[in-house]
């Protein structure tokens, strides 16, 4: 776990300047197929103890890895069975590494050497046609060259390009050079995060503008003759006036008729014996009511006169206005984010197997527990609760925060 420390630092320095001498027989077989990986026992074993620092590891700028010979177990023979050792975390993961990046610079040296291939190539062309007034669009060289896999090592991967040593060393852009080192120390390739600070400043939450403030009209209520109706004229008719007359009509005039009767002079009629005297009758009236005509019907001219009402009305007295008001922006305080320092790679010191004791992880974790920090047993192991408790330490206290046990956190609780 906190041991994997050691897989960056350790890795690096899988390439030393010495293999550079090697013959060329040997880079042909390793460049043909995968690339030899090493650990570092390997790496340890080729530096023999002595007074002289070693170099810090470099890259191979023709994305190689050195051919080592291979070293024999002390117990090997064609009898016996090699001694092997167990495979720990940080082994592992320390094979991972080398293998990753030796595939890395493998693709880069086969990149290199086409885009080599091209220049040399198209340099070989007149220039009226190796310059043409217009290149067509989306025409990339490296389109035509590189493979599947090299496109996505390189989008996977942080390029490999040549630093600015006087040696000529290569790096991984990005990262860091090495550290000088002294003898026993370790370093573990990091991520520190970017550093932000809160600011508080002053923005505009609303711009200036105009405002129109508007004024009612002022009227007031009168009393007006107003015309509903206007004046006509219209034909009207007058029909016709009667009267009742009453008269004397004369129905029957008197007259003379022969009446059955007895007197003293009376006629006989021979043939029936009955006697007949002549009397007068009266003439016969009756009276008779009628309608009389007075005035026969007419019709006459008759104007009709207007008709008004008094009703209410509002006269205004002052007409609406509309003024423009100048309304100031307004401004705010809002607390923003302010980049101080980029995340960056960087080289720190870490403990790791070559100078971690179990004596000085029971002391760290004392050193935990003592400041309130549950670290677990103290058993001298760096276990998943020894390293909350690292970690809850270094948020406190301000401390880089990894996986790894950092110098700066040994530093700070007192046991470095």
């Amino acid at each position: 776990m906190v041991v994997g420390g050691l897989t960056a630092s350790l890795l690096m320095g899988c390439q030393t300047t010495d293999g550079w001498e090697r013959d060329a027989s040997e880079w042909s077989a390793v460049e043909s197929g995968y690339p030899t990986y090493v650990t570092s026992r390997d790496v340890a074993d080729r530096w023999q103890p002595s007074n002289a620092v070693p170099p810090p590891p470099v890259y191979n700028p023709q994305g190689t890895v050195e051919a080592y010979e291979r070293r024999a177990f002390p117990n090997e023979s064609a009898t016996s069975a090699p001694a092997f050792e167990p495979q720990t975390y940080a082994r592992q993961q320390e094979a991972l590494t080398a293998q990753r990046l030796a595939e890395q610079q493998a693709i880069r040296a086969r990149q290199a050497r086409r885009d080599s291939f091209f220049d040399r190539h198209l340099a070989d062309v007149p220039r009226q046609v190796s310059q043409p007034s217009a290149r067509p669009v989306g025409y990339r060289r490296e389109d035509i060259v590189r493979e599947p896999r090299m496109v996505a090592s390189q989008t996977a991967s942080t390029p490999i390009l040549p630093a600015a040593d006087a040696d000529q060393r290569y790096s991984v852009t990005g990262i860091p050079p090495m550290p000088t080192a002294r003898a026993g120390e370790c370093y573990a390739l990091v991520r520190k995060p970017a550093r932000y600070r809160t600011v508080s400043r002053q923005v505009e939450t609303a711009p200036g503008h105009e405002r129109l403030v508007t004024q009612p009209a002022r009227t007031v209520t009168e009393t007006q003759q107003v015309v509903v109706r206007e004046a006509y004229e219209e034909m009207r008719t007058v029909p016709a006036q009667f009267r009742d007359v009453t008269e004397r009509v004369l129905v029957r005039p008197a007259r003379m008729v022969w009446k059955r009767g007895r007197g003293p002079i009376e006629r006989i009629d021979h043939a029936t014996g009955e006697i007949m005297c002549l009397v007068e009758e009266p003439a016969e009236y009756r009276t008779v009511t009628r309608r009389v005509m007075v005035q026969p019907a007419q019709v006459q001219r008759v104007t009709v006169p207007a008709e008004v009402r008094n009703v209410p009305v509002q006269r205004v007295v002052q007409p609406a206005q509309a003024q423009r008001v100048a309304v100031p922006p307004q401004y705010g305080t809002v607390q923003t984010e302010e980049l101080v320092e980029p995340a960056r790679l960087e080289w720190r010191p870490v403990l790791c197997e070559t100078n971690m004791t179990p004596g000085m992880i029971q002391r760290l974790q004392q050193a935990l527990q003592a400041r309130g920090f549950n670290p677990g047993p103290i058993d001298g192991v760096i276990g998943q609760r020894t390293m909350e408790a690292v970690n809850a330490f270094q948020r406190a206290n301000g401390l880089p925060v990894d996986r790894y046990l950092n110098m700066e956190t040994v530093r700070a609780l007192g046991i470095a």
